[in-house]
């Protein structure tokens, strides 16, 4: 039986069978948008699986409290990491340490208050960290830093503490990949070199959904979609799984308040392409746009107009009054 944790949020039993699964969302340098896309990820899971946590494991300086507009300091990825290394942190505590974004938000786990603290993220402590998330919550999205080198001098050294090791591991044990690609062509020669060191990492091709972020014609002269479908089927031999839009104007509106796009502009196309992310990633049926809704209904009220004319009804807008 599943527990109960602090107020009646359900934790999975240690001793079940059922496990939780491991989201692992990673961009390449150039800013791809691998942050705003795990935030909303989160956002849109969660009516799907119920309890999420959303991790900021960015070693070279997350942002997720930032967009998400946290004014005071909560309990960090660096306590998790204390308590854990100290036997001290069970699911309860986890929960009761982690902040809700928002009243039907995910629970937050904030990145390091200082970067020169990825010190005290072991790679054992990450380890235990990943085996708690899996048994205490349903779906645990981590949003990783973009740097994947093997540090040959520490490694050599036999230092413990390697500071690409959080990405590292937790791309190798995550159940899905979400690999994020900027829709320029700059954007896109960075995620090429950058995914043959996903690839080099040991990542199975099967656990990797391609997203491609700020798509838009006019980066490319031409049909966007087609172009970079054609890039990354030429040097990588991969379809992209989801194409989100190019849609600034909700992303700042969204970031201004500090808040995810389907709280701030439901029905947007941005928020309507992490929507269907979201239900094809937990295997739920695919939600209908906004768009696809409101022609739906326009179809609808005009079905029935029929101006007496003995050919048969004539659906225009003029009908309608429109």
């Amino acid at each position: 039986m599943a527990a109960k944790g602090p107020g009646g949020n359900e934790v999975l039993d240690e001793h079940e069978d059922r496990r939780g699964e491991l989201v692992a969302v990673w961009g390449p340098k150039g800013a791809p948008g691998r942050t705003t896309v795990a935030v909303n990820l989160a956002f849109e899971a969660l009516p799907y699986v119920g309890e999420t946590l959303l991790v900021d494991a960015d070693t070279y300086g997350g942002s997720i409290s930032q967009m998400l507009g946290f004014l005071d300091d909560h309990p960090s990825l660096a306590w998790a990491a204390r308590l854990a290394s100290r036997g001290e942190l069970d699911g309860p505590r986890l929960l009761s340490g982690t902040r809700r974004a928002g009243p039907a938000g995910p629970r937050v786990l904030p990145g390091l208050p200082r970067a020169e603290l990825w010190t005290e993220i072991r790679p054992s402590t990450w380890h235990s960290l990943l085996d708690l998330f899996t048994v205490s919550l349903q779906l645990t999205i981590i949003d990783l830093s973009f740097c994947l080198e093997e540090e040959e001098e520490l490694v050599h050294d036999h230092v413990r503490f390697r500071r690409n090791a959080v990405s590292r591991i937790a791309l190798q044990r995550a159940d899905h990949v979400i690999a994020v690609a900027r829709a320029d062509p700059l954007g896109l020669h960075d995620f090429i070199r950058g995914y043959q060191q996903l690839r080099e990492v040991g990542i199975d091709p099967a656990r990797i959904q391609v997203v491609v972020n700020q798509v838009r014609s006019g980066a490319f002269g031409g049909d966007a979609s087609t172009q970079i479908r054609a890039e990354l089927s030429r040097y990588l031999g991969v379809e992209p799984s989801a194409l989100v839009p190019y849609d600034r104007g909700s992303v700042d509106a969204a970031a201004s308040a500090g808040r995810a796009l389907r709280e701030v502009r439901r029905g947007s196309p941005a928020q309507q392409a992490v929507a269907e992310m979201a239900a094809a990633l937990v295997g739920a049926p695919p939600v209908p746009s906004e768009r696809h809704r409101l022609r739906r209904r326009r179809e609808r009220r005009r079905a029935v107009v029929w101006n007496g004319r003995p050919s048969g009804p004539t659906m225009t807008f003029r009908n309608l009054g429109w």
